[in-house]
C-alpha cells in the first residue's frame, strides 16, 4: 500500500490544490475525465459546470463520479487523493452564492465583478 495522508494532510491538499480531475460515466459506460476548478467548503467538494456539458449530462443520468486531487511537480513530491462518490445538485440559493463567491474569489480574485451576489449564472449548475 502507498503512503496514506493524515486527515490534516488531506484537508491541506484540498485547500491548496488548484484543480481536480473529475470522471463521470458516459452513456456507453466509458469514463469521461476532465480537469476542473473546484471549491472546498466545510468538508465538501463543490464544482460548477455548464448545464449542457458532457459531464452535466453524464451526472444527470448517473450520479456516480470519481475525482483526483494532487499537488507536486516531481515524482517524489507528488501527493494526492482519489475520491469516489455521487454528485448532487446544489439547490439552496444561499449555499450557491457562498460557493460562487468562494470559487470566483479563489480563481479570479476577491475583487472580481462576479464576486458577491451571484449564484453562478443561468447557464451553470453547481454540484
Amino acid at each position: 500500500m502507498g503512503n496514506v495522508l493524515s486527515a490534516d494532510e488531506r484537508e491541506e491538499l484540498l485547500r491548496e490544490a488548484p484543480f481536480m480531475r473529475l470522471a463521470t460515466i458516459g452513456p456507453d459506460g466509458s469514463p469521461h475525465c476532465v480537469p476542473m476548478w473546484f471549491g472546498y467548503i466545510d468538508g465538501r467538494i463543490y464544482f460548477k459546470t455548464l448545464r449542457h456539458s458532457v459531464k452535466a449530462r453524464n451526472i444527470e443520468r448517473d450520479k456516480r463520479i470519481a475525482l483526483t486531487v494532487d499537488l507536486g511537480q516531481s515524482y517524489f513530491d507528488l501527493r494526492g487523493l482519489s475520491i469516489v462518490g455521487e454528485a448532487h445538485r446544489v439547490t439552496d440559493m444561499d449555499l450557491q452564492k457562498q460557493i460562487n463567491d468562494d470559487w470566483v474569489s479563489s480563481y479570479l480574485g476577491p475583487h472580481h465583478p462576479m464576486v458577491e451576489g451571484r449564484e453562478g449564472g443561468p447557464g451553470s449548475i453547481t454540484w
